[in-house]
């Protein structure tokens, strides 16, 4: 599971922690991640983009066994519901520094009836 960092100064801390700027920077543990859910020896680049090439081809039936692949979560719909992201809207209130993501969240809760089909076209 991803965890979630309601500080978004902590957050970017992390991220930012560590570098990888080849192959051999990035951690065993995350390669033999990458190795068991891709069953493959790849680099993190080379599994993101071929989780997003799925993704594009398949749509939400690809969301759904990467979500089940990754997390060992079974997704009955890959949609938000709308408390949730009127929830995480407001919970950015009064933080200038998220403004960027209160606008994002904005759009993507616009196009909020779009099914994972209809939402691969945003990742081409």
């Amino acid at each position: 599971m991803l965890r979630i960092y309601e500080n978004p100064d902590a957050a970017r801390a992390i991220l930012n922690r560590r570098q990888m700027l080849t192959v051999a920077d990035v951690p065993d543990v995350v390669l033999d991640g990458i190795k068991r859910v891709f069953g493959a020896a790849l680099t993190p680049e080379a599994a993101v983009a071929r989780l997003l090439a799925d993704v594009r081809a398949r749509g939400d039936a690809a969301l759904r066994e990467w979500t089940q692949r990754i997390d060992g979560v079974t997704l009955e719909a890959p949609e938000v519901p709308a408390s949730a992201w009127e929830a995480a809207y407001d919970a950015l209130r009064g933080m200038p520094q998220a403004l960027g993501i209160r606008l994002a969240l904005a759009r993507a809760y616009a196009a909020g009836g779009r099914t994972g089909e209809a939402q691969a076209e945003l990742l081409h």
